[in-house]
């Protein structure tokens, strides 16, 4: 294991947080929120991933506090962004009068004027929750044992494989466990590529796995959004086309992801006695090492 390699990624993603950081303060929109709200999220799982490997802290509670809430400061906003985005791409269902797209559209404004305040009191704070989680991370890889990282995706991945086994495609909520447990997966595994040689064809797979999951997230807040506008003022009333588009959209994208769902067991092996999945030796290459022993 090479030390200096983790302290470098852990360095990154703290400067791509402090970068986002300050997109969003002074432009909040969709693109900049959803890459501040990954890089926090890449963050937390290096930092979680150094400590379950030290069995030590690299954050402090109140710096573990003050991350999570920064990041669900954002929930609604980037909630009502992607929806709007979505339902704008439809004009023939959610039509400019469309009350419920209106009523969207108001509370992202609200939403976003908020946002630029909370980003702003941020910056420094986490400025120094970064160097301070630097110096103790370049103290605590010094003693780690050779193969501590790979128990450790085995211990995270074993944990993915269990909450996929319980995945409902009529039980929504087992497929969003499944995608909370999987970002820390996927995430963990980009920090730890160079120590496990992970061959870069495996990234955009396990990225297109966690985005299958996060539609299924994306529609169902869609649907739980529509009964809290409903619930809300007698007046609120969705379209006939607008309740159906959400309730397809839905339905098509669990579809989607329960097709997909058994690719979760090619990304990383079952137990620490199984060969990784990139490290399997083939036939071929089997036999071509023999002949290699064989004298001439």
């Amino acid at each position: 294991m090479k030390p200096e390699n983790l302290l470098t990624e852990l360095n990154n993603r703290g400067s791509r947080l402090l970068e986002m950081l300050e997109t969003c303060r002074v432009a909040p929109d969709v693109d900049a929120i959803h890459d501040l709200r990954v890089s926090i999220r890449r963050y937390l799982a290096a930092t979680d991933a150094l400590e379950q490997l030290a069995g030590r802290s690299i954050l402090s509670n109140k710096s573990r506090k003050s991350l999570k809430s920064l990041l669900d400061s954002y929930d609604e906003v980037r909630d009502l962004q992607v929806m709007i985005g979505d339902l704008s791409s439809e004009p023939e269902i959610f039509l400019p009068e469309s009350l419920f797209l209106n009523w969207l559209k108001k509370r992202e404004n609200a939403s976003a004027e908020l946002q630029f305040t909370v980003a702003e009191s941020q910056s420094a704070a986490m400025a120094e929750i970064h160097s301070d989680a630097m110096q103790k991370s370049r103290r605590v890889l010094k003693k780690l044992p050779p193969f501590a990282v790979e128990e450790l995706m085995d211990k995270i991945f074993k944990r993915n494989r269990k909450l996929a086994s319980a995945v409902k495609a009529d039980d929504p909520p087992t497929i969003h466990k499944l995608r909370i447990a999987f970002k820390s997966f996927r995430y963990s595994m980009e920090f730890f590529s160079s120590q496990l040689g992970a061959p870069a064809a495996l990234f955009p797979r396990l990225r297109a796995y966690q985005t299958a999951l996060g539609k299924v997230q994306d529609a169902s807040v869609l649907i739980d959004t529509m009964l809290q506008f409903e619930s809300e003022d007698p007046t609120n009333q969705l379209t006939p086309g607008e309740r159906d588009f959400a309730q397809n959209r839905l339905k098509q994208w669990i579809d989607d992801f329960m097709n997909q769902k058994v690719q979760l067991e090619t990304f990383w092996r079952k137990n620490h006695s199984s060969p990784i999945p990139w490290q399997q030796v083939t036939s071929n290459d089997l036999n071509q090492f023999i002949r290699k022993l064989k004298p001439s």
